[in-house]
């Protein structure tokens, strides 16, 4: 069977030929440039890359996990001149909300499937929220070739870091969404806290529109992850990000519905809302059989609600 290696489009003709010094001084640079995809329909293939620059190749036997049928990897060589070994992380960012397209949304979660090194210690990885990492290590003297198996036909991005520089940022960066999400919890608490005080409409709208946001935080930040493991067999991530994206959408029409006071300005405008409001209900039994087409209508009704919000909100300042 052929096989065909393709650079990524938007590398030079000369990245083929680059060998990745695993002795950078930097906490992290850009694996992007130095990565080739390869594609195969047959999910056991050898290939033959550049070595250490002196005329020697690597031989790899790549071998898929998934499914075809076509069969897809990145593959990079990393060289440790030192006579240290280099303990580094292969970071792949999750597919989230970011660049996720708005008609129809891409595929969400991890890209990588699988990993395999040519020599030395095999790759592992590790438990990070919202990313695929994945921790190798580069003998002394040594160069390695590594491949990571994709489903998904490239990579957005792609970071080598530092092992002593990786960890304290994944700590920080953790800490920090723990925090922003703890806020988001205390605002939809008290609002639903103030309806019981009082009871007003605008107060359980805001607490289900700060709900959806701490669903769209955490899942953006990963801790929607293993959520399949507590639901139904076919729940995949596309519908935890359809569940939050029309929860949103819900909490904007009842928001704007409740602060603008339609039921005493507006029959006409309540009315439409309401309706809009059922409508986004019923979305939510059209996401369980498509989960992306019907976040790209929920990101689309989203947007017009908001727009139609913002332009009521200004009509009735000017009466």
């Amino acid at each position: 069977a052929a096989v065909m290696l393709l650079l990524l489009s938007a590398l030079p003709s000369s990245a083929a030929d680059h060998l990745v010094n695993a002795a950078f001084k930097q906490a992290q640079i850009d694996l992007l440039p130095n990565l080739q995809i390869v594609e195969s329909p047959t999910p056991k293939i050898p290939i033959e890359l550049p070595g250490n620059g002196v005329g020697q190749k690597i031989r790899l036997t790549l071998e898929a996990n998934g499914s075809g049928p076509v069969y897809r990897w990145v593959v990079f060589t990393l060289g440790n001149p030192t006579p240290v070994a280099r303990n580094l992380v292969v970071v792949v960012p999750h597919q989230g909300f970011a660049g996720s397209h708005v008609l129809w949304p891409v595929e969400v979660g991890s890209s990588i499937v699988g990993q395999q090194s040519s020599n030395g210690l095999p790759p592992s990885n590790l438990r990070v929220r919202g990313s695929d990492a994945i921790a190798i290590t580069v003998a002394p003297n040594a160069t390695v070739s590594y491949a990571l198996e994709l489903n998904t036909t490239t990579i957005g991005q792609a970071m080598l870091w530092q092992r002593s520089a990786f960890d304290p940022q994944n700590t920080q960066y953790s800490f920090f969404h723990g925090v922003v999400i703890g806020i988001a919890m205390f605002l939809a608490i008290g609002f639903l806290c103030l309806f019981i005080v009082r009871l007003n409409a605008v107060f359980p709208s805001a607490g289900l529109l700060a709900i959806a946001i701490i669903g769209f935080i955490a899942f953006d930040a990963g801790y929607l992850s293993n959520a399949p493991r507590f639901m139904p067999e076919q729940w995949q991530p596309s519908h935890s990000r359809a569940l939050v994206e029309i929860l949103m959408l819900l909490g904007v029409i009842l928001c704007g519905t409740t602060f603008l006071d339609l039921r005493r300005r507006s029959a006409v405008w309540r009315t439409i809302f309401i309706g809009l409001a059922f409508a986004t209900m019923a979305l939510l039994g059209y996401a369980w059989q498509e989960p992306e087409q019907a976040a790209g209508i929920a990101r689309m009704a989203f947007a017009g609600a908001v727009l139609t919000a913002f332009v009521l909100t200004v009509h009735y300042l000017q009466r």
